[in-house]
């Protein structure tokens, strides 16, 4: 499997991740997990990272 370019961000970000999973426990989303969001973030909204690294290696 191959690691994010991100995922050495992913504890750096957990109080974030926390709280956002706290919000969205409040607006009526039901129980979301810190590991889901991470999952989110990874899978949907940098997903371009997946298909296009070659600017990482500077």
């Amino acid at each position: 499997m191959k690691i994010h370019p991100y995922e050495h961000f992913h504890e750096s970000l957990e109080p974030l991740l926390t709280s956002k999973a706290e919000e969205l426990k409040l607006f009526g989303y039901g129980k979301v997990t810190n590991d889901q969001l991470w999952d989110f973030l990874q899978l949907k909204v940098w997903k371009s990272q997946w298909t296009n690294l070659d600017y990482l290696s500077l």
